[in-house]
């Protein structure tokens, strides 16, 4: 028969066929969690109590194939007893563990890494954080129980700890580390004054406009040439390291003027405008011969493409021609006559 248990005067024994195993001299029934280990190697038998040996030890062959096998309690004639405290997390192997896996399994639940911020973005820092070893010495080059890093890419850190036997143990933390969003912007970046073009971003999950605008698209009417700027936030919260930048151009739109004038019926006039590239005229010529007068609209476009707000007019005024009248007569030879014409 094989028996694990505390004793009801709360020392940890394990025991063959009553009173015939190692007990431990340390008392542990103090109402707290402790670590308790059995080996059995080349017939000793020894504990272990909290990652430590007990120095209690004895050499002999147990019998585990018997009928009667428990953990936490001791069979005697009356039956189960000596049952003190709470069993828990039992674990079994098919070999004896040396002293420093015994270690490494009291320290698993004390040596911990922790972090402020477990993921990060790109350009950031983290500060991860060893606890319940007694020194430390990090993969990062630093041998205190905190270490700041700031990975790139997602990166896995590590921390060793030596105990005085000469154990060793390691921990790993992983640091995620998320893209920066990279910015774009797309659109018409030229207009005339007076209209409006859109431009939209790209390449983030929500948006910041110098214009205070929080969508992805914006509709702008500026009025001079003018830069607008947008900072992005990925899904993951990470911001743009630079906003992207959109120079919109605004052209003038042209200022016409078309020259005025008179002329008599029958002839021609030449409208002469100005301050365009090109010209649309009423009537669809610049040589215009109207016969009562006339006034006649200009409109034109500059080189940038822009048509002018409003048309310049050129005023024909038109002179109708004279009727000449002259008198007739009769005189003797020798005689003068007077030519009176009117009209």
């Amino acid at each position: 028969s094989t028996y694990f248990y505390i004793t009801n005067t709360g020392y940890l024994k394990f025991d063959f066929a009553y009173n015939g195993g190692p007990q431990s001299p340390v008392f542990i029934a103090d109402n707290n969690w402790h670590f308790v280990c059995v080996t059995c190697s080349s017939g000793l038998i020894q504990l272990y109590l909290d990652g430590s040996s007990t120095g209690s030890a004895l050499q002999m062959n147990p019998n585990i194939n018997g009928n009667n096998k428990a953990l936490g309690a001791n069979i005697n004639n009356s039956g189960l007893n000596n049952f003190v405290g709470t069993l828990d997390d039992i674990g079994i192997w098919r070999r004896p563990l040396t002293l420093c896996e015994i270690k490494k399994l009291y320290h698993s639940a004390a040596f911990l890494i922790s972090s402020n911020n477990a993921t990060i973005c790109t350009g950031q820092s983290t500060t991860l954080t060893a606890s319940g070893a007694p020194n430390y010495n990090w993969s990062s080059g630093s041998n205190t129980s905190s270490t700041i890093v700031s990975p790139t890419i997602t990166s896995i850190y590590s921390v060793t700890s030596t105990y005085t036997t000469g154990c060793t143990e390691t921990r790993t933390f992983a640091v995620n580390v998320n893209p920066l969003p990279t910015l774009s912007i797309a659109g018409t970046t030229t207009l005339c004054a007076g209209q409006s073009i859109n431009i939209t971003a790209s390449g983030a999950n929500t948006y910041t406009w110098s214009n205070n605008s929080n969508n992805s698209s914006i509709t702008i009417s500026p009025t001079i040439s003018s830069s607008y700027s947008v900072s992005g936030t990925s899904t993951a919260g990470c911001i743009s390291a630079s906003a992207a930048i959109s120079n919109v151009t605004v052209y003038a739109l042209p200022v016409i003027t078309a020259n005025s004038g008179s002329i008599c019926n029958g002839q021609n006039f030449t409208i002469s405008p100005s301050g365009a590239n090109t010209y649309t005229i009423q009537g669809g010529t610049a040589v215009v011969s109207p016969s009562v007068n006339s006034s006649y609209s200009v409109s034109g476009t500059s080189t940038a493409g822009c048509i002018s707000a409003s048309a310049a007019i050129s005023n024909v005024t038109v002179y109708a021609l004279p009727v000449i009248t002259a008198n007739s007569g009769s005189i003797c030879n020798g005689q003068n006559f007077t030519i009176s014409p009117s009209g």
